[in-house]
């Protein structure tokens, strides 16, 4: 839809912006969508995966669109 395309380059500015910085989906969540984030981990990490079959070579490991277990997402600055 086109609310989701927003909320995804929304997610991918913000990463892009401060690269090698890690963002916990609650942190994510609350920038992007400008509301409280309570129980949108999932939210988050559907609008990540759909990010990665985008930009990604292979989604299955990406190379740019990192995950950090238990902390968040991130950019590599590289």
């Amino acid at each position: 839809s086109a609310a989701s395309d927003v909320y995804k380059r929304q997610i991918l500015k913000l990463l892009m912006e401060h690269p090698g910085e890690v963002y916990s989906p609650n942190q994510i969540y609350a920038k992007v969508w400008k509301d409280e984030p309570y129980g949108t981990e999932n939210t988050v990490a559907v609008h990540i995966r759909h990010l990665r079959e985008k930009v990604e070579i292979n989604p299955a490991e990406p190379r740019y669109l990192k995950v950090i277990w238990g902390r968040g997402y991130k950019i590599d600055a590289e």
